[in-house]
C-alpha cells in the first residue's frame, strides 16, 4: 500500500492493539483488542512520518491528535478496501448531489440529482450513475443527524415496489415449496391496513395485490 500524502510505499510496522471501526459499531464497550498488523510511512520528508499515525490491513487510517491535511480528505492508504469505500460510500472529493430549482415543480417539490460511484481500490472512478429524488418543501434545507435529506416518494412508486415484492415472495414459494410457514408469511402480508393509516395508496396496493394474485391470496387464507 502507498501513503496518501507523499505516495511512497508503506512498510510494515509493529503489531498494535487497537479498535477497528466495525468493532466500535458492533461493541463500543469492548475493552481489549488483539494485536494487529500496522503500516507506516518512513519517508522523512512526509509530515505523516512525524506523527503517531498508521494504517491497518484494510487501509484504514489511525491518528492520535495529528493535524495532517490530505487532498480531498482522502487519508486511506491505497490500493485498499478503505479507499474504495471512501469513493463509493463517502464520495470524498466528488460531487454528491445537484439541486434543481423548485420552480420546475411549482414550488411544491425540489428535485435533487444524487450521484453514485463505482471505484477500484486505487480510488479511480470506474462508473458514475445518478438518481432523481424529490424533497418536500419543509425538507429543502433540513437534514437528519447523519446528514441525509428526507425524500418524498410518489405513491405510484410505492405501489410498484409493493407489487414487485409480492411477486418475489410468491416466486420464492413456488421455487422452495408451499410450506406452512411461508404461506403464513404470505397471509400476514395480505392483512387489512390499520384503520389509522389514511394513505390511499396503501389500500389501493393491497386491493390490487389481492386481485392480481387472487389464487395465492385465497390459498393463504386457508392457513
Amino acid at each position: 500500500m502507498f501513503c496518501p500524502k507523499c505516495h511512497k510505499e508503506l512498510i510494515s510496522g509493529e503489531d498494535k492493539e487497537f479498535e477497528t471501526l466495525s468493532e466500535h459499531v458492533c461493541d463500543p464497550n469492548q475493552e481489549s483488542f488483539p494485536l494487529r498488523a500496522t503500516w507506516i510511512c518512513v519517508n522523512k520528508n512526509c509530515p505523516v512520518s512525524k506523527e503517531n499515525v498508521f494504517w491497518d490491513d484494510n487501509g484504514e487510517y489511525y491518528s492520535w491528535g495529528g493535524l495532517i491535511k490530505f487532498d480531498n480528505d482522502l487519508y486511506s492508504a491505497y490500493p485498499s478496501f478503505a479507499r474504495k469505500m471512501d469513493i463509493e460510500i463517502y464520495k470524498k472529493g466528488l460531487q454528491k448531489q445537484t439541486y434543481i430549482h423548485p420552480v420546475f415543480m411549482l414550488w411544491i417539490l425540489k428535485p435533487m440529482i444524487e450521484y453514485n460511484y463505482k471505484s477500484n481500490e486505487h480510488g479511480d472512478v470506474l462508473k458514475k450513475t445518478w438518481k432523481l429524488k424529490w424533497l418536500k418543501k419543509d425538507c429543502w434545507y433540513k437534514k437528519d443527524s447523519f446528514g441525509h435529506h428526507k425524500y418524498y416518494t410518489f405513491p405510484f412508486v410505492n405501489i410498484y415496489h409493493f407489487l414487485k415484492n409480492k411477486k418475489r415472495e410468491i416466486e420464492n414459494i413456488k421455487e422452495n415449496g408451499e410450506t406452512k410457514w411461508r404461506l403464513n408469511q404470505l397471509k400476514s402480508s395480505f392483512e387489512p391496513i390499520k384503520s389509522w393509516d389514511k394513505r390511499w395508496w396503501r389500500h389501493f396496493e393491497l386491493s390490487a395485490a389481492k386481485i392480481i394474485y387472487r389464487k395465492w391470496y385465497l390459498k393463504s387464507k386457508e392457513y
